[in-house]
């Protein structure tokens, strides 16, 4: 063979070899580029063109704040309804600030009667249109009661009274402290080796007959605890437990509980107790202190802010007798600011 042909025969032997391997003769590449390297650092592949195929942005939320659209899916769980606490489940700061159960409770503004036994209903009816008040308290048990016989309180006449536009204030007479002063009351004094638990009993008793009448729940019931002897130590603290007890078991029970007593006895022996930081105290307070100007702010023995808003009664007059629409009763003579009955 000539040269020129062995050399062109060679060069297709190499370019077909180099074909077979991959390898592009220099001659054939094409000029090399000077600026930046787009394929990344040399000997690596960008990844989008090893595979193919292009890589999706960065993951982002679909929804959120960085979206600009609102979150989707389950929503947060509505918070629980917000009950303001009652009188014996709050803090000795709080006790003031809070009503007896928002809720529910009905309150009345005004001036009410109570007397020993129940007027009849058409008492009730004449006194609504001719008296000035418009609350009546009914002694509704207890084994304290002095009018045990009560012939028109049954549960008919509470409606009808309620309906007519009667606020119904329910007083409940239990055992009264070991040292009352009232000879009559005695008798029926509790047991200075269980008060607790006598006053959670006789609280049952006394929301059983509230039942029992159309009393509904949120409804107060009013422990009547007569006059005593505060100075006596054990005796005092014998009627606070009794007290407390009967207080915690009313509002198990769904009720409020109310606390009737002289001024300068029970209500002051209730509000130094406040003072001193006790907890499980009724939540309303009935003071009688008579002769005086009817106002349930003015009582010297309690706190400005104790037992505020709408949780006090003046007992102002006592045994009075008073004669309305032909009716002439006896009766007791008070200022209300706090819940009465809700009747069913």
């Amino acid at each position: 063979m000539c040269r020129n042909h062995i050399i062109r025969v060679w060069v297709v032997l190499v370019a077909a070899l180099g074909a077979l391997l991959g390898v592009v003769p220099a001659a054939q590449a094409g000029p090399q580029t000077t600026g930046p390297a787009t394929a990344g650092r040399a000997g690596t592949l960008d990844p989008a063109a090893e595979s193919g195929r292009t890589l999706p942005d960065p993951v982002r939320p679909v929804n959120g704040p960085e979206s600009g659209k609102p979150l989707t899916g389950q929503r947060p769980e509505q918070p629980a309804e917000v009950r303001l606490p009652r009188t014996g489940e709050v803090g000795l700061g709080e006790l003031s600030r809070t009503l007896p159960d928002p809720s529910g409770a009905k309150v009345f503004q005004g001036r009410a009667l109570d007397t020993c036994q129940a007027p009849s209903a058409e008492a009730m009816r004449a006194w609504r249109t001719s008296s000035p008040y418009r609350g009546v308290g009914v002694y509704i048990g207890g084994r304290g009661r002095a009018c045990p016989d009560q012939p028109h309180l049954t549960r008919g006449w509470m409606r009808e009274v309620d309906d007519s536009g009667w606020s119904v204030l329910p007083i409940y007479v239990g055992s009264q402290s070991p040292c009352v002063r009232s000879e009559n009351k005695r008798h029926v004094r509790m047991e200075s080796s269980d008060g607790w638990g006598q006053g959670v009993r006789e609280a049952e008793d006394a929301v059983n007959r509230a039942r029992g009448l159309g009393i509904a729940k949120d409804s107060p019931v009013y422990l009547d605890m007569e006059a005593y002897d505060r100075s006596d130590r054990d005796c005092a603290d014998t009627t606070l437990s009794f007290v407390k007890g009967w207080s915690e078991r009313v509002r198990q029970l769904g009720y409020l509980a109310g606390y009737y007593s002289s001024a300068d006895s029970g209500i002051a022996h209730l509000a130094s107790a406040r003072r001193a930081g006790h907890q499980g105290l009724p939540d309303v307070v009935w003071f009688a202190r008579w002769k005086g100007t009817p106002s349930v702010d003015a009582e010297p023995v309690l706190g400005r802010e104790d037992w505020k808003p709408h949780r006090r009664v003046h007992q102002y007059e006592g045994n009075v007798v008073r004669r309305y629409g032909g009716y002439r009763m006896q009766i007791d003579s008070n200022q209300v600011d706090a819940p009465v009955a809700r009747v069913n």
